[in-house]
């Protein structure tokens, strides 16, 4: 049940103009700082770790959260002002421009979940087989097919399939949906870049959590030895529990923020007379999930929230003494704090021999990685240089 916040004709209270300028203006600066955040640490995962075989899921999140900053530029801030001004002060030319960019961003971050979501399948799935089937040549070329169909998809209301125009009740220019020229256009969109896609993604999450369940009953992962760490950093059960949950987190917030908008559009195209509140609702929802993205991939997975402390901890040090000075004898290199570099050690930045990318994403939920024992020439064991390692190094060392 929608609460009625309009009058007879359909204009809201000042104070709830108010209140909607008020989210938007939070969603908008947690949607841009969040994204930035996390865009950063993947972005340094990804350089750091060029020949790991789970750098696609790290390039997805860097795609996913680039596009939802972007859009959170490009897109929220006109959003936010015409809610403001209670109508469009930036031109027909800009509008058809913000319309492009609104499909062309959103549609992308969509496709981008789904992809994701096969990523993961593989990974949790077929983890003996990962490298092979999701290597950086293909993760660049999902990316850039997920980029190809959203162009698509913005570009044809601007040949004429569809057009682009000012939407007073979403506060937003986009596809005018209840146009003449549009219906066809919307049952395109609806089918093509939500069903298809959304459906993959129920698929691969119901075999990820049937092989989470099958998986805790054959091998509980407390009793699976980890070489090459004192810590895996794999806390807690491998169970159906927690696949279930990374679930509902995905294809909850997709069915709710995207589905209710393809339903309302559809409407729209029907020319079903749909509620104000409903329109601003959908315009509400479909900006928290530029959010909501990178909440469920980047900030709510610890490693990643470690790594972000760090980058403030760089940023604030930034100038002073940070305990590494130049050795003034005749030996070459640089002395380092010891006593410093063990106290902001932490256990569990100890290098594992797993998969980075799915652990990263389920929290702790993903298979072990097993490496098979036929030919050591054969064998790829990645491992991350820890701080501990750098405070036993010697200056002049020569690295293997």
């Amino acid at each position: 049940m929608v609460m009625n916040f309009a009058d007879e004709t359909g204009v809201f209270s000042p104070y709830v103009f108010g209140t909607i300028t008020t989210v938007l203006v939070v969603i908008m600066s947690a949607s841009l700082t969040t994204n930035l955040l996390v865009a950063i640490v993947m972005a340094k995962k990804c350089q750091l770790g060029a020949h790991s075989s789970h750098i696609g899921s790290n390039r997805f999140v860097l795609n996913l959260c680039v596009t939802n900053a972007v859009l959170s530029v490009l897109v929220l801030p006109f959003v936010i002002v015409s809610t403001i001004k209670q109508r469009w002060i930036f031109g027909n030319v800009w509008c058809q421009a913000s319309g492009f960019f609104t499909i062309l961003l959103s549609t992308n971050s969509l496709l981008t979940v789904m992809i994701l979501s096969i990523d993961l399948y593989h990974c949790i799935v077929n983890p003996l087989t990962y490298h092979r089937r999701m290597t950086p040549s293909k993760t660049i070329r999902f990316i850039i097919y997920s980029w190809i169909l959203s162009l698509l998809a913005a570009t044809l209301p601007l040949v004429g399939w569809g057009q682009y125009g000012y939407q007073q009740l979403k506060y937003s220019c986009t596809v005018v949906w209840d146009s003449t020229v549009s219906g066809g256009y919307v049952k395109f969109y609806a089918v093509i870049f939500f069903l298809v896609p959304f459906s993959g993604s129920c698929w691969a999450y119901y075999h990820i959590v049937k092989a989470a369940k099958r998986q805790a009953r054959i091998l509980p992962i407390n009793n699976v030895p980890f070489r090459g760490s004192i810590s895996s950093t794999l806390s807690g059960n491998f169970t159906g529990s927690k696949a279930f949950r990374i679930t509902i987190l995905v294809l909850g917030s997709v069915t709710i923020c995207w589905g209710t908008y393809i339903v309302t559009i559809l409407l729209e195209s029907s020319k079903v007379n749909t509620p104000t509140e409903l329109q601003v609702t959908i315009t509400i929802l479909n900006s928290l999930m530029t959010f909501i993205y990178p909440m469920i991939y980047g900030i709510r997975i610890k490693k990643t929230r470690r790594r972000i402390r760090k980058l403030f901890i760089s940023m604030c040090i930034c100038g002073h003494d940070n305990n590494v000075r130049p050795v003034t004898s005749s030996d070459a290199g640089f002395f380092i704090n010891s006593t410093r570099a063990f106290r902001n050690r932490s256990v569990s930045d100890g290098s594992v021999l797993d998969f980075e990318g799915a652990r990263d994403l389920t929290t702790g939920w993903c298979l072990p990685a097993i490496v098979e024992e036929t030919d050591e020439s054969h064998l790829r064991v990645f491992t991350e240089v820890t701080d501990l390692d750098r405070v036993q190094s010697i200056p002049g060392q020569i690295s293997e």
